[in-house]
């Protein structure tokens, strides 16, 4: 019995760690220790970019399969140059780790999902949620979209406060050409899409279907809620006042309104391909890296989606937009400006390291099932086996104490004939 609570105890602790591990909390697993890190990031340029959060002073670059740390204070990534006017990202200083080393219950799948993302470039993007009243009201949630397939986008969700996962898929079959953006506007996600097709009353040029770009609000939560249109345009005034300035890409306009968007051209131009975004001290990033450039507008434009409900059709807010070049916007040093996205030895890298990081954590779960599955079912040998040898000795026991009782209470024929001898010896002497 001794034996049989010692095992017990240990396979009890054994599936408690399990599930510790499993059920890890958002602190845990996105404010990991950075000892814990085998890899200190110098510069995260040499590394690829899949995405770009910011939590709680946190910067957060990802991969495929691993998230680089830029730890707090967020200021220290911030450079303000007073030739530029305007801040730069600092990539430098950074702690890498692989999925698996933060205990991310997602490790492999989003790994796949990631890496099987070849019709587009798979896009992470990490928020904390804020919906006051709702259910998820402050978890920290992990968005991924990939698209492996001509006519449709897989749109994953990894709550890391509960350890849940949700997969959609949106099917796109009028357009193959479907381009997909995640925005964030720090608490709420949002997609930007270009799958609007026209209804046969509708009075817009039939040229700008699939190149008219709609605003949606997160499809896990809202399911296919549109809140609107985004258009690009120019001003001419602001075109005027910065053409002075000698600064020729601060003269266009960026708003969300109701009907489709009369500039679809200048709009379909600058956002076919945005594939990374992110929002940082009040501003909405739009990076393109295939054209190196980097789309800057005011954070607003996103908090208007509550107010676009209730104003009029021409009472529309326009922000302004403006663009720079990439290799001026991240950086890895504060006079680096050339150095952005040379993937030759780093895609390489990138490969063999989610190579690795894959087999591993399959050889390690594995190796973890099979020693629970040998445990538990020595467990339950040893549980029969006792129930058994249990049984056999009471019916042993039950055996034995039934023929103590035959002997006791019936009396043999030698017996008998003794009584009836005494008995008759006794009468004789009477008589």
């Amino acid at each position: 019995m001794k034996k049989i609570a010692n095992i017990s105890m240990f396979i009890i602790l054994l599936l408690s760690i399990t599930i510790q591990e499993s059920f890890a909390d958002s602190k845990s697993i996105w404010f990991a220790d950075i000892a814990n890190s085998k890899i200190h990031v110098d510069c995260g340029l040499d590394y690829d970019i899949f995405g770009l959060s910011i939590i709680d002073d946190y910067l957060y670059q990802f991969e495929k399969c691993s998230v680089i740390i830029y730890p707090p204070p967020l200021q220290k990534y911030l450079i303000h140059n007073d030739d530029i006017q305007w801040q730069q990202l600092l990539l430098a200083n950074g702690y890498r780790f692989g999925f698996d080393q933060i205990r991310l219950s997602f490790n492999d799948t989003f790994c796949e999902w990631a890496d099987q993302s070849s019709l587009m470039e798979p896009m992470y993007s990490l928020i904390r949620l804020k919906y006051p009243g709702l259910h998820y009201n402050n978890h920290i949630l992990l968005y991924l979209i990939s698209k492996y397939q001509k006519n449709s986008i897989e749109y994953y969700v990894h709550d890391s406060n509960i350890n849940t996962n949700i997969h959609l898929t949106r099917n796109h079959h009028r357009n193959p050409n479907i381009h997909y953006i995640m925005v964030n506007n720090d608490g709420h996600a949002f997609i930007i899409h270009n799958d609007y097709h026209m209804n046969d009353d509708d009075q817009s040029n039939d040229d700008s279907q699939g190149s008219q770009y709609q605003l949606m609000n997160d499809p896990s939560i809202w399911k296919d809620k549109t809140i609107g249109f985004l258009c690009i345009g120019e001003s001419k005034n602001l075109k005027q006042r910065n053409d002075n300035n000698g600064d020729d890409n601060d003269h266009l306009w960026i708003c969300l309104q109701r009907n489709p968007c009369e500039t679809w051209r200048e709009t379909r131009t600058l956002l076919e391909s945005i594939n990374l975004s992110f929002s940082m001290s009040g501003k909405l990033y739009l990076i393109s890296k295939q054209k190196k450039q980097v789309l800057i507008t005011d954070l607003k434009l996103l908090s208007s989606v509550v107010e676009l409900v209730n104003k009029p059709e021409n009472d529309t807010e326009h922000f302004s937009l403006i663009i720079r070049s990439l290799t001026d916007f991240i950086v890895c040093k504060e006079s680096d400006s050339t150095k952005f996205l040379n993937n030759g030895n780093k895609t390489a890298a990138t490969t063999t390291s989610k190579t690795t990081i894959i087999k591993k954590s399959n050889v390690i779960r594995i190796s973890n099932i099979i020693v629970i599955l040998v445990l538990v079912s020595f467990f339950i040998w040893m549980i029969v086996h006792v129930i058994r040898k249990r049984k056999k000795t009471k019916n042993q026991q039950q055996m034995k104490n039934k023929d103590v009782s035959a002997t006791t209470t019936t009396p043999t024929t030698n017996d008998t004939g003794n009584n009836l001898f005494v008995l008759s010896k006794t009468i004789r002497k009477l008589n």
